[in-house]
């Protein structure tokens, strides 16, 4: 099985709809790990790179980034190391 490692690019396009070719491709991705056709990993230090994105750049307000990153993060089909720890957080 091919190991995928999401970058944060590719969440802040997802969530928010930056940018319409990389929120397509983050969707197939995450469809294709739901299949388990591929394995999806999302490091720690993306979710964060994300969350700081979302709310510098985006000004996206905080507890929608919290609500949206805990959502993604808590499906199954996404490899999280330390998933309780940042849920936490």
């Amino acid at each position: 099985m091919n190991h995928y490692y999401q970058d944060a690019n590719y969440i802040v396009s997802y969530l928010i709809n930056r940018n319409d070719k990389e929120r397509q491709e983050a969707k197939a991705t995450f469809s294709k790990a739901l299949l388990k056709e591929l394995k999806l990993i999302l490091q720690p230090e993306i979710v964060i790179e994300s969350e700081s994105t979302l709310r510098k750049m985006y000004h996206v307000p905080k507890s929608s980034v919290i609500t949206n990153l805990i959502d993604l993060i808590s499906v199954d089909y996404i490899d999280v190391p330390y998933r309780t720890i940042i849920i936490e957080s």
